[in-house]
């Protein structure tokens, strides 16, 4: 019998009452018993699709011709789904969370605590019920007659049915879908997978689970970083080919119009988690998605439509009645799709109401207060919302800004800037908006401008120096501090080629042979890394000898590395110091000064982390990093 941890005896215990109260009908809670709303035949239904069953689906055209809202939280699976039942918008509609699955075991290791997140989905909920049963047991059984079972397949199991453990006895946002698939367990396959291969089998996973989904009628989807814990798949491959997949044509039209919602659910912890990573990857589409949906509004505001006002009936004497406006169905769409924003954003610290109401006074009382100099997309979301929410019961200003075309302007911009991924404004506070007789006068949008910041701030990229080994964080790249042969040598050198398969990545190197100064070469990491970067620097003599151009180049080059391998990630030692003899705060200076120019001249976020175990060294460092950078 396997050794279980404290942790993992908790979770079986948990799993195991969990379980046993949906076979039975009930939970028992300190609130008293709470009925199961499905039946054992429902909790238990499943179907199962077999690969090719995709490729014979034949999708109908979208009822819209624009994306599905793209959303990448830091939450579990179901938060979100929860999340996603209580918008108003997907409230009538069905939604469907993806299960990382194991490819021959049902339900995988809950029932010896594993804490995964298939695991902590059947702990959750009477998912376990479902994949246990006979009706899942095709799924499993062809994956067991693979060649090799570790790599799965694209065979589905569709749980329609699928409750949450109740939390009250008022909730009745109590139900979802869990479409289960498994993905490649990279470290125990029979072979390597790898480049193209690997793309083509997961594209194809990713595309039967969108199609099947599709074709049962879900429209709200709930991924995330499939496979990227211990199955060892990288983070940010898995969200470039969710991207790709939902991008990709469908009956002439991309699969993502299928959708009202996508979401990433991506559970994780610090700077360099999964979470910051599938942000990253998908930040062009969260913020071209989170204004498609405005698109029809746009024929209205041209054409200066607004709706009609509706005028008060005197009920009683002395009732203080007012008219409002009925709005269009587009300006209706609108508002309803930012409820959706507003509701996914319940669970944070940021107020919809609060910051839309801060930004539409624009803080009358002190117009050039620096909290709302800069506000982004989404500021300027609840502003025109809650513009609109005041204006039903206002006398006029809002509708003026449409009627007069300024409103249309601003949203199509809203668009054509959201297309580029950008996510800032810069606002002008110089102008004063009162408020006149209880009513607040809407924020004069001809001063809302696109800003003017570094690209350092809008990619979002950061250079760090830490004191520690080259080793020791768990970046996406590493940088060998290298000589012009590519040999396995001493000091960083060594340390990286020990870490990274020794023998193979030498054959790496040999395969290309040769690195001049200044320049940086790529290959493959087999350990730790996904990526190795040799970087050759130069040897000190007097500096007048082009030392600080090649130095700038090294890291210039190598950067230029991690875009093409769209790496995201990296650790420099700092090169040519040690036994290269550059003078450390001259080599600091121009180290940071290159990595700096990379940052603003390319629209690529990265983050760049220099590593050293010197102590004096690492505080110039910062010193210098200060001073260029802050």
């Amino acid at each position: 019998m396997a050794y279980l941890s404290e942790k993992e005896k908790e979770n079986q215990k948990k799993f195991y009452n969990i379980y046993n109260s949906f076979v039975r009908g009930y939970f028992e809670t300190e609130e008293g018993t709470i009925e199961v709303k499905h039946s054992l035949n429902e909790l238990t239904d499943s179907t199962v699709f077999y690969p090719g069953h995709a490729d014979e689906i034949k999708l109908d055209k979208p009822t819209k011709n624009y994306s599905g809202m793209y959303v990448v939280k830091n939450m579990d699976s179901f938060k979100m789904a929860k999340l996603f039942a209580r918008a108003r918008r997907v409230q009538e509609e069905k939604i469907l969370v993806l299960n990382f699955a194991n490819a021959v075991q049902p339900a995988g290791g809950v029932r010896n605590g594993r804490g995964a997140q298939e695991e902590s989905l059947c702990r959750e909920s009477s998912l376990a019920l479902s994949l246990e049963h006979y009706n899942a047991k095709g799924y499993y059984d062809y994956n067991k007659n693979l060649q090799d079972s570790y790599l799965g397949s694209e065979a589905i199991i569709l749980s329609p049915t699928v409750e949450y453990v109740p939390t009250n006895n008022s909730s009745w946002n109590n139900t979802c879908s869990v479409i289960t698939c498994a993905a490649p367990y990279m470290q125990k396959l029979s072979k390597p997978l790898e480049g193209k291969e690997y793309d083509a089998i997961m594209k194809k996973r990713m595309e039967a689970i969108f199609k099947v989904a599709i074709s049962e009628g879900y429209k709200n989807v709930v991924l995330g970083a499939w496979g990227c814990g211990v199955y060892g798949h990288d983070p940010y491959k898995i969200a470039s080919l969710f991207e790709d997949v939902l991008s990709s044509d469908a009956n002439g039209e991309p699969l993502e119009n299928y959708f009202t919602m996508i979401g990433f659910a991506v559970m994780s912890n610090g700077h360099m988690g999964n979470y910051a990573k599938f942000y990253e990857q998908l930040k062009m589409k969260i913020c071209k998605s989170r204004f498609e949906f405005a698109k029809p509004l746009l024929p209205d505001l041209k054409e200066g439509k607004f709706g009609e006002i509706v005028p008060p009936k005197k009920i009683k004497e002395n009732t203080l009645q007012m008219g409002f406006y009925a709005y269009s169905d587009a300006i209706m769409n609108f508002m309803h799709i930012t409820d959706v924003m507003m509701d996914l954003e319940e669970d944070s610290n940021y107020n919809w109401y609060q910051e839309g109401k801060a930004v539409y006074e624009m803080d009358h009382e002190n117009p050039n207060n620096p909290n709302y100099s800069h506000v982004t997309c989404a500021d300027i979301l609840a502003t025109i919302h809650q513009a609109l929410a005041f204006e039903r019961f206002c006398d006029g200003n809002f509708a003026d800004l449409i009627e007069s075309g300024l409103m249309y302007h601003k949203v199509k911009a809203l668009i054509e800037k959201s297309e580029k991924g950008l996510d800032f404004f810069d606002i002008d506070t110089s102008n004063k908006h009162e408020t006149t007789g209880g009513t607040m006068k809407p924020v004069d949008l001809d001063k809302i401008v696109w800003a003017n910041k570094p690209t350092s701030e809008i990619n979002k990229s950061n250079i760090k120096v830490i004191y520690g080994g080259i080793l020791d964080l768990a970046t996406d790249a590493v940088v060998n501090a290298a000589n012009e042969n590519l040999k396995w040598g001493g000091g960083v050198c060594g340390v990286i080629f020990e870490s990274e398969g020794g023998n193979r990545l030498q054959n790496e190197c040999n395969k290309i042979g040769y690195c001049k100064t200044g320049d940086a070469v790529y290959t493959p990491g087999f350990g730790k890394y996904h990526h190795v970067i040799h970087a050759v620097g130069p040897r000190y003599t007097d500096g007048k000898h082009g030392e600080p151009e090649q130095l700038y180049d090294v890291y210039q080059n190598s950067l230029k590395l991690t875009k093409e391998h769209n790496i995201h990630s990296i650790s420099f030692p700092l090169i040519s110091g040690g036994i290269f003899d550059y003078p450390t705060r001259d080599a600091w200076e121009v180290a940071i000064k290159s990595c700096q120019d990379f940052i603003n001249q390319n629209d690529y976020p990265i983050d760049i982390y220099f590593i050293n175990n010197n102590e004096d060294d690492v505080k110039v460092g910062k010193e210098v990093l200060k001073e260029i950078v802050y």
